[in-house]
């Protein structure tokens, strides 16, 4: 669960999926829901670009 106004980190294996990604500038795409209660929700995306 993430906390308001507090830092997130997570670790994300990519190589199960995708196998040794290569050098290169990549980016990720996740989707957050903020559920309030049973079909009170808000869908976040977050993006994050990185390098290998």
């Amino acid at each position: 669960m993430i906390q308001k106004d507090s830092p997130y980190e997570t670790v994300i294996d990519f190589e199960w999926r995708y196998g040794k990604l290569e050098p290169g500038r990549y980016r990720i795409v996740k989707t957050v829901m903020d559920v309030r209660e049973i079909g009170d929700y808000t869908d976040y995306v977050f993006t994050a670009e990185f390098s290998i």
